[in-house]
């Protein structure tokens, strides 16, 4: 409903407010009880503009009959006239255009300000942190409680992760907690991973995008950052790497990376209407080769991971086990799901997808080369979309790229809207970090290599390799 019509009436206005195409927008009551008390007092002035043109017209009339006598009269009476009804004019319509901005801004997407995660302090205020820094576990209940209970926490700060990580991945960490006056008031999770390969390094959070210090403020932030240093000479760490969304710490920082996120409107329909009609094109070509789509969990895994498996050999990167990801999904606290595409009854596409509150995220996917002509990797995200609008979350996490790269445009063409990453790098004596991850310049002939293998050996020696990337 258009936001004028839905000013001409009051059931129009509550049926507008009871049906706006974005969750995060959705008025509490008190607001809709005000936003209804506006566009009221607004009706109830048109009559007293009603009256005031009356009365000029009426004025304008009299000159007709004027005399010279009483023409300077009414010339006086019409002056007057017209400045009350113009200043009126002026306030109603000052009214009017604000009620509609304030209306109209609950229709437009929400921008990523609006998301918890991305909000990392409690306090804007500068305030010195004097309190103490103790290490722990991730099994500390005074982490595992006060993690829980932030909401500005990614699903990875979950003490589940930790857990996660040590059974399919053999990694332990500590936890850095911050406590003043007794109270908790910011934590940092850390993995430390070990390799002949590529040395000790420790990272905040390994494998996936977000991760970083909880805090209640930017001094706790730092605190707990500078009191990681200590652990590069105690574990002999080469650096340690710190992957957040928090901007203007006072650390040397990587900012190549952002996040793609989709605000999702409230129905499948104001989904279609919002990607557009070139992005519904390309999906909908798919379906002159009938693909089918299915979402399930264990039961899916093979399919999954034989379409990853074959993806990540072609793209030359060490593929994770079968066990990391059946782990994962066994994980009651990452709300994880498997999507499988099949074309004639064969896999060739595949997503994991992990949800916490309003969110939605794919961190891993993966489309058969031999697909990519039938636009199947488009289509495929039209119906992960569709699913997620159907579960109810409000936003979808495309996952992390390098600004302006294919998949970067990939992810903005479905209007999806960047998030930078900050990761911050700690290293003895502040010398440049070793290089570990997989895109790096001095893995290329590596990865020649890897590309040439058989699917079943990358299989075989892929985990114990990738397990050991941050």
């Amino acid at each position: 409903m258009d936001v004028n019509d839905a000013l001409k009436r009051p059931e129009q206005l509550a049926a507008f407010l009871s049906d706006l195409p974005y969750p995060a927008h959705a008025p509490s009551e008190a607001c809709k009880a005000d936003l209804l008390a506006k566009a009221d007092a607004l009706r109830r002035r048109q009559p007293e503009l009603k009256q005031k043109l009356t009365e000029k017209k009426a004025i304008a009339r009299q000159f007709r009959e004027a005399t010279d006598e009483t023409r300077e009269a009414l010339k006086v009476t019409m002056a007057l006239a017209s400045q009350t009804l113009g200043l009126l004019e002026t306030d109603l319509k000052a009214q009017r255009q604000a009620l509609v901005a304030q209306l109209s801004a609950l229709t437009e997407p929400p921008g990523t300000e609006s998301i918890a995660q991305f909000q990392p302090w409690v306090s804007q205020t500068p305030q010195a942190f004097d309190g103490d820094i103790t290490i722990t576990d991730w099994e500390d209940p005074r982490w595992v409680d006060w993690c829980q209970r932030q909401p500005q926490r990614s699903q990875y700060h979950h003490p589940a992760l930790g857990r996660a990580i040590q059974e399919a991945m053999g990694h332990r960490g500590p936890v850095l907690v911050a406590v003043s006056n007794n109270v908790v008031v910011g934590a940092l999770p850390l993995i430390i991973q070990c390799s002949r390969l590529f040395g000790r390094f420790a990272t905040s959070l390994p494998y996936f995008n977000y991760g970083g210090p909880l805090a209640n403020s930017r001094d706790v932030a730092i605190a707990l950052i500078n009191a990681a240093r200590p652990l590069l000479a105690e574990h002999q760490l080469s650096h340690i790497e710190i992957r957040t969304t928090q901007a203007s710490l006072p650390f040397a920082c990587n900012e190549q990376k952002v996040s793609m996120l989709l605000p999702l409107p409230t129905t499948d329909e104001r989904l279609d209407q919002q990607l557009g009609a070139k992005v519904r094109a390309q999906a909908n070509k798919a379906e002159e080769h009938k693909p089918e789509v299915r979402f399930g969990r264990a039961d899916l895994l093979d399919d999954f991971y034989r379409v990853f498996a074959h993806n990540m050999r072609d793209l030359g990167t060490p593929v994770y086990s079968k066990a990391w990801f059946n782990t994962l999904l066994q994980t009651e606290a990452f709300n994880a799901q498997l999507v499988v595409v099949y074309q004639a009854r064969r896999p060739v596409a595949c997503g994991f997808l992990m949800g916490q509150g309003t969110m939605l995220e794919i961190p891993w996917a993966s489309t058969l080369r031999r697909a990519n002509p039938m636009n199947i990797n488009m289509w495929m995200y039209r119906q992960i979309l569709r699913w997620a609008v159907e579960q109810g979350y409000e936003w979808f996490d495309f996952g992390r790229s390098t600004r302006d790269a294919p998949t970067f445009q990939f992810k903005k063409q479905w209007g999806a809207q960047p998030v930078q990453h900050y990761w911050y790098t700690l290293t003895p004596g502040n010398k440049p970090a070793a290089a570990t991850r997989p895109d790096s310049p001095k893995f290329r002939l590596m990865i020649a290599v890897w590309q040439r293998l058989p699917v079943w050996l990358t299989r075989v020696i892929g985990p114990p390799i990738v397990k050991q990337l941050p």
